[in-house]
């Protein structure tokens, strides 16, 4: 096992506060690395919460920064760039990591960064589908949904169970808020967001957002995310 594995497992929040002072660390050098992108791409896109999903092209954000590749943002604070700028914006399973009204306020950050015509995407656990467990259980989908949160989570001193899974999704990973369409449908049009549409997990009109998931290992993924596109007018 690697260092930074055994840590995290032995060790999570000394392991976190570890990650987040590299994050601070790199304060001083970000500007200048914003401002390299800037000036060399043509069609400026920003990941949110990138995690270890480093791609080619976009500017690479996260809370937990991996400087250089990766620079540190706070999406609670506001973002660290000029109005106006970008044609794509991308968050991945992270909106629900942080209080609904700092949710609000990310999605507005977007908004206020992003150009005209620009589009957005945020894949986030579906409240909704999860909720509905106990109606699916016998689909074959919720099953395996059920089964794999046990697999992977469960103590196995009880046989898989819809509670558990819902418990596990809501209270795993420090998730603070979870959205269903009509949520997460609301909090892109409080942000001035138009041409909103729904997506499953992987599937998109967009080729901007094609393929660019770090999830895709992720048995769980398919049937919980929730996917939506918007457009800033």
């Amino acid at each position: 096992m690697k260092l930074k594995e055994w840590l995290g497992t032995r060790y999570p929040r000394f392991y976190f506060k570890l990650l987040l002072s590299r994050s601070y660390l790199s304060i001083p050098v970000r500007s200048s690395l914003i401002r390299r992108y800037l000036a060399g791409t043509h069609q400026p896109k920003l990941q949110l919460g990138a995690g270890r999903n480093h791609m080619s092209g976009w500017l690479n954000s996260d809370y937990f920064a991996k400087h250089p590749k990766f620079i540190y943002i706070n999406v609670c604070h506001p973002f660290p760039l000029p109005d106006d700028v970008f044609e794509r914006v991308y968050s991945e399973h992270m909106i629900e990591h942080i209080p609904q009204k700092s949710g609000q306020f990310m999605l507005n950050e977007c908004f206020r960064v992003m150009k005209s015509g620009a589009r957005i995407r945020i894949e986030t656990p579906d409240l909704e589908k999860i909720s509905n467990l106990y109606s699916t259980r016998d689909q074959l989908e919720s099953h395996r949904y059920i089964q794999w949160h046990h697999q992977e989570f469960a103590d196995k001193t009880h046989a898989p169970t819809i509670c558990f899974a819902i418990n596990s999704i809501m209270r795993n990973w420090d998730h603070c808020f979870l959205y269903d369409e009509e949520m997460l449908r609301q909090a892109l049009e409080r942000a001035g967001f138009v041409n909103i549409q729904r997506h499953s997990w992987g599937q998109t009109h967009d080729p901007e957002f094609q393929n660019i998931s770090q999830r895709r290992g992720v048995a769980a993924t398919e049937f919980e995310t929730l996917a939506m596109e918007a457009a800033k007018p």
